[in-house]
This record gives C-alpha cells, sequence and structure tokens, in this order.
C-alpha cells in the first residue's frame, strides 16, 4: 500500500475505497474531482476553477427551479 514520504502513514485515496470518507458527502467528492479535472488536465488556475465551478452551479440551481 502507497505510504506519504513526509511522515510515512498510509494516505487515503480515491484507489482506496475503503479510505475513510471523513464525512464527505458524494456531492463534495464529485465537487473536489471535478475541480482536480479542471486544474491539472485543462490546466486552468485555481481562480478560473472557481469561476467554472460557480456557473456549473448557477447553471444547476437554474435548472431545478424550471
Amino acid at each position: 500500500m502507497p505510504r506519504s514520504t513526509a511522515n510515512g502513514k498510509i494516505a487515503g485515496s480515491i484507489a482506496n475505497p475503503e479510505a475513510p470518507s471523513r464525512g464527505r458527502s458524494p456531492d463534495d467528492l464529485r465537487l473536489a474531482l471535478r475541480a482536480a479535472i479542471l486544474y491539472y488536465l485543462d490546466g486552468l488556475t485555481q481562480a478560473e476553477v472557481a469561476a467554472a465551478l460557480r456557473e456549473a452551479g448557477q447553471a444547476l440551481e437554474e435548472r431545478a427551479f424550471d
């Protein structure tokens, strides 16, 4: 099992389904994954990630009230 290089303890990850979720909901995890994709794969800055997630959230709210 992978260990953290900083403290030698086992690090939880998406690859480890038994890792504790620390009370995060599935929506929180999806949001974190989307932010990571935008940041690492799409190369957006943190400000651009925040703007993209804000726009997506607003679009979902608008659809919920239609």
